[in-house]
């Protein structure tokens, strides 16, 4: 028994061993995430062997774990989820007509820096979770700490805390002492409405992208279609959320992995959205009944040869362009009228070689018309 299992123990090393290999070979991301059980760590430009929730025997730094899908840098609206995501980011300060942006190192026309400044920092406490970087309270605004703030005071900097109300996310509220991160989306001593035990919890209660981007400390993570906890998850997290209302047939929305089409209401939606969702574009096309009403779905068609509704880009068959009756096949009148049609085409032409025998003076034989 010792000795099966060690026969065991040896395979799945040797297993393991290749996949390692498999995946070091790999030098960028796209490569990597092609292979299934490759991960792309963006932070240390190394491909790892694991799953989406991270390497299977090491770690990687920050939130920059990419698995399945490559995140471009400009998707990261957020100075320090840019530079902790990825060792090809950096902020550039100058782009979004002087918004500031994420780009790839490479890009054209940017000042390179590798730090956040400091004005990108909209509350208090992610304010002095930089050392360089000072909080002045009379000006609600995070400058650096060579600057001066217009009144002396309160000014709070990395070795002091901020009171709650100057916290304007989850996280930074929490970090700060006696704070509470109430329901009502706030930071104070005491929340009358109720506060969250743990800011996970609070952003995981918005259900789709845009409501969740919107709220202070939380991010959509588009491989796990929840709202999360940019601080302790390990995501690549989005700023940008999939337009999917703009797929106006079930195929063009399968297309993006963050969509569904939803076959009560037959639109795209979200994923996290509420509806009776269809599995494959196939299932959704065979459960309409009609030529009329099949032929009417973008991305569905009426299979003649087979009388029933399917998909459009994905079945072989002859596809009815228009329809005659409910099924749009050969029904009995239609039958008959091409059959009638074919034999006065036939009539005609043994009239017309008839008469160009009769010109010549040519006789037509009882052999000729059999």
């Amino acid at each position: 028994m010792k000795r099966y299992f060690l026969v065991i123990g040896c395979v799945l090393a040797i297993l393991n061993f290749v996949a390692a290999q498999t995946c070091q070979q790999q030098t960028n991301c796209d490569a990597c995430a092609a292979i299934g059980t490759c991960g792309w760590c963006a932070a240390t430009k190394q491909c790892l062997p694991g799953t989406v929730q991270g390497p299977t025997n090491s770690t990687c730094i920050g939130r920059s774990w990419e698995f399945g899908s490559c995140t471009p840098c400009q998707s990261f609206g957020d100075c320090r989820q840019c530079l902790e995501y990825d060792a090809d980011c950096f902020w550039c300060a100058t782009a979004n007509s002087g918004q500031g942006g994420c780009k790839a190192i490479g890009f054209v026309g940017c000042p390179f820096t590798k730090s956040c400044p400091c004005e990108v920092f909209a509350d208090c406490g992610s304010c002095i979770d930089d050392s360089s970087c000072q909080w002045c309270s009379e000006d609600s605004a995070c400058v650096s700490t060579n600057s001066t703030c217009s009144a002396p005071q309160p000014v709070y900097n990395f070795t002091t805390s901020c009171p709650c109300y100057l916290n304007r996310d989850c996280s930074s509220c929490r970090a700060g002492p006696n704070c509470k991160w109430c329901l009502s989306g706030n930071c104070d001593e005491n929340c009358a409405g109720g506060f969250s035990n743990s800011c996970e919890n609070f952003c995981g209660a918005f259900a789709n992208c845009e409501a969740c981007n919107v709220q202070p400390g939380c991010a959509w993570c588009p491989q796990t279609s929840q709202c999360v906890d940019p601080t302790t998850a390990s995501c690549a997290f989005t700023s940008a959320c999939p337009n999917c209302q703009s797929a106006t047939y079930c195929d063009a929305c399968l297309e993006s992995p963050y969509c569904v089409w939803c076959e009560d209401t037959a639109n795209c939606q979200q994923k996290g959205t509420h509806c009776l969702i269809a599995y494959g574009c196939e299932n959704y096309c065979n459960q309409i009944n009609g030529c009329e009403a099949c032929n009417a779905v973008k991305g569905c068609g009426w299979c003649e040869n087979e009388k029933k509704c399917s998909d459009s880009t994905t079945a072989t068959c002859l596809f009815a362009h228009s329809c005659t009756g409910q099924n749009c096949g050969f029904s009995g009148g239609s039958f008959v009228g091409g059959m009638a049609l074919m034999g006065g085409l036939i009539l005609v032409i043994v009239i017309g070689y008839s008469f160009y025998r009769w010109r010549t003076g040519s006789r037509i034989t009882y052999r000729e018309m059999m």
